[in-house]
């Protein structure tokens, strides 16, 4: 039996989110959800419990989650991320796929699934499933409790999702922290599989066609001039002037560079090769 602690949500208050004095406190709130995720079953991992990159050195929020990811996935390429857009910088995995989630905060507890905009095969499905009008009956027959955000908050009941789906997707359940217990929350995430099933990308389930497009746009590509190992520099977008070395190059033609602690994916055009 897991059931939420109210010094739970003290690990965020403001004056602790900075510093790495508190890391301990969080570290024992990171125990208390790993151990959830062994009771939710399945493969559960959590985000950082100090300041780093990935949470721009401030620790808000922790995050308990689970990737739907195909196997397949690869022959897609890497997600296209360009160097001045706002996601340049972010390197949480999760953002990618679709995911079930806990979150904790100062708020309390939430839970649910996430669409993240930088998710764009899943992302690719909703907007199909949108556009046939096959999505919201997938979402009626969810528990009550839940809201979701597409572009702005909404209640169940209120104005039916149409055609919009803002810059993400989140359907979620939030509760009094009495309440939020792990089978309450396994109950809450179960109900989602239907619309998990129906929204994740796999190549049997590739609503937009993705597969075909990434395989068309590698043809495409021009021959690409680094190899794994090289010595490069970034030469366009918000991370000009920084160094890398090449990890590989993907079947899309794009370029991963290890940037010191994240790595991310480049346009060979972006880069030039140094020594």
């Amino acid at each position: 039996m897991w059931s939420a602690d109210p010094e739970d949500i003290n690990a965020f208050e403001p004056h602790k989110q900075r510093s790495m004095v508190y890391t301990p406190e969080r570290r024992t709130l990171r125990e208390r959800l790993i151990k959830l995720g062994t009771l939710l079953g399945g493969d559960w991992q959590t985000t950082d419990d100090a300041p780093s990159l990935s949470n721009g050195r401030r620790v808000q929020e922790m995050w308990l989650y689970t990737m739907h990811v195909s196997n397949d996935h690869g022959r897609l390429g890497a997600p296209m991320v360009h160097l001045n857009s706002p996601f340049a910088l972010d390197t949480l995995a999760f953002h990618d796929h679709m995911t079930r989630f806990v979150r904790v905060d100062q708020a309390g507890y939430t839970w649910g699934l996430l669409i993240h905009a930088k998710a764009s095969a899943d992302r690719a499905n909703l907007e199909v499933l949108l556009q046939q009008k096959k999505l919201q009956p997938l979402i009626d027959p969810l528990d009550a409790h839940c809201s979701l955000d597409t572009e702005t908050p909404r209640a169940r009941g209120d104005t039916p999702l149409g055609n919009r789906f803002g810059k993400g997707f989140c359907l979620w359940w939030r509760r009094d922290l009495t309440e939020c217990t792990d089978q309450v929350i396994k109950d809450n995430l179960d109900e989602l599989k239907p619309l998990c099933d129906a929204l994740g990308w796999t190549p049997d389930r590739d609503l937009a066609g993705l597969a075909e497009k990434a395989k068309t746009a590698a043809l495409n590509q021009p021959s690409v001039i680094f190899q794994a190992g090289d010595s490069v520099r970034i030469r366009k977008g918000l991370l000009t002037g920084r160094r890398g070395r090449v990890e590989t190059i993907r079947a899309d033609g794009r370029v991963l560079v290890s940037l010191g602690p994240a790595s991310m994916d480049f346009h060979a055009e972006d880069l030039f090769r140094e020594g």
